[in-house]
């Protein structure tokens, strides 16, 4: 099922490598089904269920955001399954974490988002898809690197999941798994 790859590499010399990537909407998110329950531990059990479907026993686990909370459960609860664990942009306790994220947006010089806004976003509390879309799209350029003049600073909403329709953004679950499992989270 994985792809093989050769890799040639500027001195001539050949690496080969086998990898097998899967890319995956959890339960409630972007194309999955609105399906309950959305806690982290069920989360992580779809995470070792598609492992076991795919027919590995040790793979390379990648989480961004909230999904890197769900893939620090998931290294605590199956180590012996990880030959390796990425994440991006994402933390592990829970309630502070929150509280560091939306201090460091209304503080920045770079951007200037609604606070009432990001609280909501920050505690489980989004009205509706185009108010989480709107939350993310006014915080999207903190994420781009800092004085670059390649990027420009248009506030377009290219940033993942800032396009509020079926295929990006839930808010039911976004408020369940912010306000349910994120004050419990502490890894």
């Amino acid at each position: 099922m994985a792809r093989l790859s050769i890799v040639q590499l500027s001195d001539g010399a050949k690496v080969h490598v086998k990898l097998l990537v899967l890319v995956y909407d959890a339960r409630g998110s972007g194309k999955s089904e609105l399906k309950p329950p959305y806690t982290d531990e069920r989360w992580v059990a779809d995470v070792d269920e598609l492992r076991a479907w795919v027919g590995v026993e040790k793979f390379i686990l990648a989480g961004g955001s909230y999904g890197g909370s769900v893939a620090l459960q998931y290294a605590i609860a199956h180590p012996d399954r990880l030959q390796a664990l990425i994440l991006r942009d994402t933390w592990a306790c829970g309630l502070r974490g929150a509280f560091n994220f939306i201090k460091t947006i209304l503080t920045s010089d770079r951007i200037k988002p609604d606070p009432d806004r990001q609280v909501r976003l920050n505690s489980g509390n989004i009205r509706h898809n185009e108010d989480f879309a709107a939350s993310f799209a006014e915080i999207v350029d903190i994420y781009k690197p800092k004085d670059d003049p390649a990027i420009t600073n248009s506030g377009d909403a290219t940033f993942e999941g800032t396009v509020a329709d079926e295929h990006n953004l839930r808010y039911e679950t976004h408020n369940f798994a912010f306000s349910y499992n994120l004050p419990r989270l502490d890894v």
